[in-house]
């Protein structure tokens, strides 16, 4: 079967996603979530998603994903978040339904109030050397 995911974080560098599902993957298409503002977890260097009205949070669209792929995205994961298929909008304007990783309600309160960076992140992982 072939999986959409919406990605919002940390899987929207091709690098990670390679990584987590240990293939090489399309481009991911620039897609957009309404209805959710995306923050940084304390003490984390990964976002999570909170319901918010008049928000939305820009992300990237993969798709033709497989069972193992979202097996292995399941794990990397882990028990903070939950999947769960939400609509997000392509840049084409077209409405596209696709596996969403929402932090569980009980994680809630580890939200800041800090708007989660991507560009810093993407800057942390090439000080790293994770992204060669």
């Amino acid at each position: 079967m072939s999986h959409s995911l919406f990605c919002y974080g940390t899987l929207m560098a091709p690098e990670v996603m390679r990584r987590v599902i240990n293939r090489e993957v399309t481009p991911g298409i620039p897609a957009v979530l309404s209805g959710y503002a995306c923050y940084q977890i304390r003490d984390a260097w990964f976002p999570g998603l909170r319901a918010q009205q008049d928000t939305q949070t820009e992300g990237i669209l993969y798709t033709g994903l497989s069972d193992t792929a979202l097996a292995a995205l399941d794990q990397y994961e882990g028990y903070l978040y939950s999947r769960s298929k939400l609509t997000v909008t392509t840049r084409e304007s077209e409405n596209e339904l696709a596996w969403c990783y929402l932090l569980k309600t009980q994680h809630l309160d580890q939200l800041t109030q800090i708007e989660w960076d991507f560009n810093r992140f993407r800057q942390a992982l090439k000080r790293s050397g994770y992204s060669r």
